[in-house]
């Protein structure tokens, strides 16, 4: 698995990409480098990689980046009285790969700076833990993590307070946002009992869910050194208060599932970031993030049907999420980004865009959707009943997201100011998503679980040139790509599970879907050779049907778990040209 992702993350090193709107041109006073004495008194020796200009600029720095990181989140619960430890949740060893655009806009001192984030989660567990006198003897569960996903936005207002040409130091104050939803699966014993002893709960059965969910400030301070041309060290530190606003679903408890958590708490996040400048105004990078946030707070209890009598316990949540990212950018201002390019032509011969190109892809998709049940027999188990009927539901909610990362080729035909072309994709697709809901009256259990594996297009794409090197398209064909769902419907027997009377029907499909796609983007040329683009694409792969058949030795209870395949896409990349 580490091995497998590493391996990723070195493709996406060269994959990363921009997303930026070139709408006007950036203007820079001229800058004698030769008066910061060495290394910079010789800028022939480095051409397009002089210092940074001195302020009084205006630059825009935006890129892509792909973040492997690591975590937990653990919520303990107390007594009313906050002194007894009630219970404990731990999910932990939670693997994430998420998609990230960022972005710095400076103008003269004042800069404003951000990055939006979201992929999934792979691998973890999760721990329950039920704590005496409460519970006797101590219990404790382990579940296992999958379909999850992750979400981040953060967005800060800074000033320069110093800026020696090669080195720049900064405050800022912003605000910043977190939310995962962590779906948990199967049930086994690992201390103690009877929650899911003496026979463990399968892992299609989706158990226990965590909803975090935080609303951050954040005031910290950033900085960068250029140490030696072209190569960059930054570094941003923030202490964040926040404010959580959570949510604990229990599927096999209904009297219990959907708990609202809420705390207050503080914490930060650090990163640190190494760039290199590999060509004009773009960079490469290699970083490190760490983020951490506690606070106490309560579960409420108070607010379920017919447990207002219990009222809120106190409750305190820790999470932390740390890993590594690579980073691709492009600097528009910058002294390194040059004169304008010779090739801003709109005359159809020779031009620049006609050719062939090809380069790397990597994105972030998400979709809210849901699986349907539909009754095949009129037999259906012991529950009697499907499909809107009490102990399956007609559909449940399924929200799924994650990231993307491939290869894109094809070729343009230029005339004027218009590009018409041909392309295709492939890429790797983490997208997945996964729900369940308990009859409360039968005690069924349903779960829905779908995934997306690999995706790619065939498409036309037609553009306008607004400038010679900045062009806008809209893009529309073919979509293909490898769905998986899988549906239960069980009734729960922590004695003799799938057996006599209880429900017990299972299925999962996995195959090819082709659809249709269709979006818009944009693309701007570095350079005669290259280009940098970014695109919004909607797709739908239509529906895969499970078969569901209840494998008891009760009345059969056979019925299709539908679940649709489309979402919106977000992806940025380059292009190389011949």
């Amino acid at each position: 698995m580490f091995s497998r992702a590493l391996c990723l993350a070195a493709l996406l090193a060269t994959t990363a990409s921009v997303s930026v709107v070139h709408a006007y041109s950036f203007k820079e006073p001229e800058f004698d480098a030769s008066a910061l004495g060495a290394p910079y008194a010789q800028p022939a020796a480095w051409p397009g990689l002089s210092p940074i200009a001195p302020i009084q600029r205006m630059t825009m720095e935006t890129g892509m980046r792909y973040w492997f990181s690591s975590g937990r989140y653990k919520l303990n619960l107390y007594d009313t009285s906050g002194s007894l430890n009630v219970s404990r949740l731990t999910y932990d060893g939670s693997v994430a790969q998420t998609a990230e655009a960022y972005w710095r806009f400076d103008y003269n001192r004042t800069f404003v700076k951000g990055n939006l984030g979201g992929g999934s989660f792979s691998g973890g567990h999760m721990s329950d833990q039920d704590f005496p006198p409460i519970t006797r003897p101590e219990s404790n569960t382990r579940q296992e993590i999958k379909d999850s996903t992750v979400r981040y936005a953060n967005v800060d207002l800074g000033y320069t307070l110093v800026d020696t040409g090669f080195a720049g130091l900064g405050a800022f104050v912003g605000y910043g946002y977190w939310a995962e939803r962590l779906n948990t699966f199967g049930c086994a014993q690992q201390i103690g009992g009877p929650v899911c002893s003496p026979v463990a709960i399968g892992t299609n059965v989706n158990t226990l869910n965590g909803e975090p969910v935080w609303n951050m400030l954040r005031v910290g301070a950033a900085g960068s050194w250029e140490f030696y041309p072209g190569l960059k060290l930054s570094a941003d530190a923030a202490y964040v208060r926040g404010w959580f606003a959570g949510k604990d679903f229990h599927v096999l408890r209904p009297d219990i599932n959907g708990v609202a958590l809420d705390a207050e708490g503080n914490g930060f996040m650090v990163e640190s970031i190494l760039s290199w400048q590999v060509m004009q105004g773009l960079s490469l990078g290699v970083g490190g993030r760490w983020w951490h946030i506690e606070g106490d707070g309560s579960s409420r209890f108070d607010a379920l049907p017919g447990l207002a009598g219990i009222g809120a316990q106190p409750i305190k949540v820790e999470q932390d999420r740390y890993g590594v990212f690579l980073q691709a950018g492009y600097k528009f201002g910058d002294r390194a980004a040059g004169v304008a390019v010779p090739y801003s032509t709109f005359n159809g011969a020779g031009s620049s865009w006609t050719g062939f190109y090809a380069g790397p892809v990597v994105g972030y998709g998400a979709n809210l959707s849901k699986t349907d049940a539909a009754r095949l027999s009129p037999n259906t188990g012991a529950a009697n009943v499907i499909a809107g009927m009490g102990a399956v539901p007609a559909s449940i909610p399924v929200s799924a997201g994650g990231v993307t990362a491939g290869l894109t080729v094809g070729y343009n035909w230029q005339f004027s100011r218009e590009v018409i072309g041909a392309e295709g994709d492939f890429s790797y697709a983490r997208i997945a998503g996964a729900n369940g809901w308990t009859d409360p009256a039968t005690g069924v259990t349903t779960t829905a679980e779908q995934s997306l594996g690999w995706f790619g297009t065939l498409r036309a794409r037609v553009g306008y040139l607004l400038t010679g090197d900045f062009m806008i398209f809209g893009t529309a064909g073919a979509a293909f790509g490898d769905v998986k769902s899988e549906f239960s419907a069980q009734r729960i027997s922590t004695s003799v599970p799938c057996a006599g009377t209880a429900l017990c029907a299972n299925g999962a499909v996995s195959k090819v879907r082709v659809g249709w796609t269709a979006g818009a983007g944009i693309e701007y040329r570095i350079n005669s050779w290259s280009s940098v683009k970014a695109e919004a694409l909607y797709y739908d792969l239509g529906s895969a049907n499970a078969s569901v058949n209840d494998t008891s030795a009760g009345q059969p209870a056979n019925f299709d778990g539908s679940s649709k395949f489309n979402a919106g896409l977000l992806r940025s990349g380059i292009n190389f040209h011949w």
